[in-house]
């Protein structure tokens, strides 16, 4: 069986991903005590720690939020172990 996007387009790509959907807890509350230091402090963790871990490990960062990301993995079997 193969699939399709609709009439005309190219066949639908399968394949197996590991998806890391990520949230600050106390998110809110922590922006309402300093908002600035909050995102000062959010964006360092970024920068130095959870951007270049998840690239790292062939990782893309597809979807960011406030306090949130979605990232996918494509070699899951090795990516499984990052995330436990």
């Amino acid at each position: 069986m193969t699939l399709s996007s609709g009439p005309g387009k190219k066949p639908l790509e399968r394949r197996l991903a590991v998806i890391l959907s990520a949230d600050l807890v106390g998110f809110t509350g922590l922006m309402e005590r300093d908002e600035a230091g909050t995102r000062a402090q959010l964006s360092a963790l970024r920068k130095e720690i959870i951007d270049p871990t998840i690239i790292g490990r062939d990782g893309v960062i597809f979807k960011t939020t406030g306090d949130g990301m979605l990232a996918e993995f494509k070699n899951w079997p090795c990516q499984t172990k990052l995330i436990w």
